[in-house]
């Protein structure tokens, strides 16, 4: 006595991806791959530079004379250099709720 094997509901049925197709998708996933580490690259970068930029103005208030003055340029540098890295942080963020 032979068992009969039913065949199988097409959603169950074994697929084939054709070669040309799997390259495509190992494409568009190292496509992928290379933006989210352009991103990444754009970010760190983008964040020395507002922190080398709060640095430079801070620079100014140590080499003024007055006092007051001196403080206002060390508190802008301090204020510009952080404010640019959580701006560029937010957009990142943001970036990234958009891409999932």
């Amino acid at each position: 006595m032979t068992a009969t094997r039913e065949p199988l509901p097409p959603s169950l049925e074994p697929s084939e991806i054709s070669e040309k197709r799997a390259a495509e998708l190992m494409e568009w996933q190292r496509e992928d791959e290379r933006a989210r580490r352009r991103s990444f690259w754009i970010t760190l970068l983008s964040m020395i530079a507002s922190s080398a930029l709060g640095a430079v103005i801070m620079a100014q208030g140590w080499r003024a004379t007055d006092a007051e003055i001196g403080m206002i340029w060390v508190s802008g540098g301090i204020l510009v250099g952080q404010g640019l890295i959580l701006a560029i942080l937010v957009r990142a963020w943001l970036r990234a709720q958009r891409e999932e």
